[in-house]
């Protein structure tokens, strides 16, 4: 097996959250995948635009009329909204990796009343309470689709035979407020609202709202998880639900620890930093690092084939930070002690060649003395001889790194 089939290169979907919060996002992944093409997932609620729909008016409504739960829906309202900001300000931190490192998905998924009523079903059969499955959704997603399922799903079952035709077919460059349909009195919604509002508690249709897109992991089964809390959740879902369950080859198996090894051993070094501090590393890797980049990878890889540990997902993260602590750790430390010992070493070399103390020595003579020209000098030859071994520390420890398989490490250290 040559070592470039070692490694299966497919592309991977984060799934199934969008990125609300880049601090969420393992930047290691855009160097790991290095030869995949990575997507992360557009916002549920990217398509209101499309429907004509007026949130604010509807909201406005739902105020006005002050129904027992107004203050439930508020809330959910508020953050669907502000979540709105975070994608904003997450999508203009992660832009400089964009087509290079990733590229955007737009998905498309029943959100239906019927398909709410499929998630009660498959939510069901994993047998988890409601404070589990609490613990487990992200909220911000839960409410982006929850307002998707009123906005999108509902608003077009009630009204779509009432939208002017041009905003059926919106044209590009049309603004938010010109796409709004002013003929709408949103009763049908409120009443909708209504229902399921008085019939099921916020809670319950926030975790029945968040595994919309659940149903679509049969479809990509190269995802890497936006939310590591779904592992329990997805290990209860009967098979026929989750593509996650058929039987990996030995190399994709392999190829699953490889990544955790290589995320826990990078991730200290670049997901610890400011996430601008971040996407600037991983631009300049890919750039200028590919040979330690692959280095890295092929490493993980062969610590992964001597990784003999559990086969229970749930329990791989924890395992894999024991094989790393007994494999790993102390070469790392080594090479990154290497800083400490060139300085070390310059003063070891430095101060122990007779000539260069004579240099000096005579440079601080001449400068109790007074005498500008042995100054000069005394200077010169001084510290020529201090920059030519310093160099030749310096080009020790480069080489040094670059043998290491650790290489890119050193570079993230910085």
């Amino acid at each position: 097996m040559k070592d470039n089939e070692k490694h299966i290169y497919k592309d991977k979907l984060l799934f199934p959250e969008p990125m609300f919060d880049s601090g969420k996002l393992s930047f290691s992944s855009f160097l790991y995948f290095n030869k995949e093409k990575i997507y992360l997932t557009l916002h549920p609620t990217v398509s209101l635009f499309m429907t004509g729909c007026d949130p604010f008016k509807f909201y406005k409504i739902i105020q006005d009329k002050n129904p027992t739960w107004f203050k439930s829906f508020a809330y959910v309202f508020d953050v669907w909204f502000r979540s709105q900001e975070l994608l904003h300000n997450t999508a203009k931190i992660l832009e400089p990796l964009q087509n290079d490192c990733f590229k955007t998905i737009w998905l498309s998924y029943s959100r239906t009343e019927e398909a709410l009523e499929e998630n009660k079903e498959i939510i069901k059969s994993t047998n988890l309470c409601q404070e589990e499955l609490l613990n487990t959704i992200n909220i911000p997603m839960a409410s982006h689709e929850f307002i998707a399922h009123l906005l999108f799903e509902k608003f077009l079952e009630f009204y779509e035979n009432q939208l002017p035709k041009g905003l059926k077919e919106p044209k590009e460059g049309i603004s938010y407020e010109e796409s709004r349909a002013t003929n709408i009195d949103y009763l049908e919604l409120y009443n909708y609202c209504d229902r399921i509002l008085t019939n099921n508690s916020m809670e319950e249709l926030l975790i029945n709202s968040y595994f919309f897109r659940i149903k679509l992991i049969k479809q990509f089964p190269n995802i890497l998880l936006t939310n590591d809390r779904l592992l329990d959740f997805l290990n209860k879902l009967p098979a026929e639900f989750d593509n996650s369950k058929s039987k990996l080859s030995h190399y994709e198996r392999n190829d699953i620890i490889s990544w955790e090894i290589f995320r826990q051993i990078t991730s200290e070094y670049i997901d610890t930093k400011p996430p601008e501090e971040s996407v600037k590393l991983i631009s300049e890797f890919k750039r200028k690092r590919q040979d330690e980049i692959e280095n890295l990878v092929n490493k993980c890889q062969k610590l992964a084939e001597d990784f003999q540990g559990e086969s229970n997902i749930d329990k791989l993260s924890s395992n894999i930070s024991k094989h790393i602590k007994i494999h790993v750790q102390k070469e790392i430390k080594d090479l990154l002690k290497l800083k400490k010992y060139q300085y070390e070493d310059l003063f070891d070399e430095v101060f122990s060649d007779e000539k260069t103390w004579m240099a000096i020595s005579t440079l601080a003579i001449s400068l109790v003395a007074g005498g500008p020209l042995l100054t000069a000098g005394a200077g010169l030859a001084a510290f020529a001889n201090i920059s030519a071994k310093s160099f030749k520390i310096a080009a020790q420890m480069d080489k040094k790194v670059k043998n290491s398989d650790y290489a890119l490490i050193y570079r993230m250290n910085k």
